[in-house]
């Protein structure tokens, strides 16, 4: 972990935000840890699916690899997969602990601490956005929104070279980069933050399926107990 705790792990992202330094994080959960383990079919919530794909496997294990200033990964948490998928997951990553934080640290007990702290931040930027849905409902402005849907990571694989181009014809820095594109989110993240270091992109999941107009599919979401949860290390 970065910090010492769940709560202070988000906090060092809201500071990064705040101080317009560069990151990128991307958050790794059971989906991701069942395609490394090279596992078929859909995952739980149906966001993806993998058919055995052995170029998707590898790109996403390099962006669960890579080492970079400001880099950070999240791996599931002991107390959500396991204690053995857990210190699988930590060890596959390469990286000392505070280049690692949850996959979780954006939901679960931070859930409402995203809402009121590092949501209002994202105001603060030019915010391009991949996603399923639509923009309208978000509270902030998105200036590039690029939609994609199931399995975006083989249906909307394009929208890669079109951030490419995005970047280096408007030789763009200090911009915002949301995903909500399930493990997309992840290679997407890797590959632009190696290349154009001096944005931020932020796998966010699924914390905006409502306003974007979807399913709202996760507990958090709908006031379950998980609400409450402090993940642990």
């Amino acid at each position: 972990m970065i910090t010492n705790s769940f709560r202070n792990d988000i906090k060092y992202f809201e500071s990064l935000l705040n101080l317009h330094i560069p990151f990128s994080v991307t958050r790794y959960g059971d989906g991701e840890m069942y395609v490394f383990e090279g596992r078929l079919g859909k995952n739980a919530v149906q966001e993806f699916s993998f058919d055995g794909q052995e170029h998707l496997q590898q790109e996403l294990l390099e962006s669960y690899e890579h080492i970079q200033d400001n880099y950070f990964v999240g791996v599931p948490c002991r107390c959500c997969v396991g204690e053995d998928n857990f210190n699988k997951m930590r060890s596959m990553s390469k990286k000392p602990d505070e280049k690692l934080t949850w996959a979780n640290i954006f939901v679960n007990s931070n859930f409402n601490y995203f809402q009121d702290k590092i949501v209002p931040t994202f105001k603060q930027y030019r915010v391009n956005m991949i996603a399923p849905g639509s923009p309208e409902n978000l509270p902030f402005d998105v200036t590039n929104f690029y939609e994609v849907g199931f399995n975006a990571w083989v249906n909307n694989a394009g929208v890669y070279e079109e951030l490419r181009k995005y970047i280096i014809e408007n030789n763009t820095e200090g911009e915002l980069f949301l995903f909500c594109a399930g493990p997309f989110a992840k290679t997407l993240s890797y590959k632009l933050f190696r290349e154009f270091p001096k944005n931020s992109y932020i796998d966010l999941g699924s914390v905006f399926l409502r306003e974007l107009g979807l399913k709202p599919n996760r507990g958090y979401l709908n006031g379950a107990s998980t609400l409450q949860k402090v993940c642990i290390w």
